[in-house]
């Protein structure tokens, strides 16, 4: 139901998060290319390289399912200010500390499961 403006928007936005937001496996085509993707020396669990054709199939179903949190009004990626850089709050009663590397951003992992083949994940040799 969202206008073609807001689907415009809406992949730009989901585009940006998704470049900005995760390390991919493999190296981009080009130095001159201004997203992450095309790449090569993406391989599959078997070892085998991955094509274009393959691993776009992903990469949209992710795009279009930030693009969908995004139409529906669901904030992607949160600012930073002092306050979320609290360690600790008193107010009256109400305490509120943040642990240490505590991330703000909010998480979606119906999005990381559906790229999580295309990601460097810490703990894992990945060809390269």
């Amino acid at each position: 139901a969202a206008t073609d403006a807001a689907k415009e928007i809406a992949a730009r936005q989901a585009t940006k998060y998704l470049d900005g937001f995760y390390s991919w496996k493999g190296l981009p085509v080009n130095s001159t290319q201004a997203l992450d993707f095309g790449r090569t020396g993406i391989y599959d669990e078997l070892g085998i390289e991955m094509t274009w054709a393959v691993y776009s199939v992903s990469l949209e179903q992710a795009t279009a399912e930030m693009m969908f949190l995004i139409v529906t009004g669901v904030t992607i990626i949160e600012n930073v200010s002092k306050s979320n850089q609290t360690t600790r709050e008193k107010v009256d009663v109400i305490e509120v500390e943040y642990a240490v590397g505590a991330s703000i951003q909010p998480s979606f992992p119906t999005v990381g499961r559906l790229v999580s083949g295309l990601t460097i994940s810490s703990g894992r040799i990945q060809r390269g």
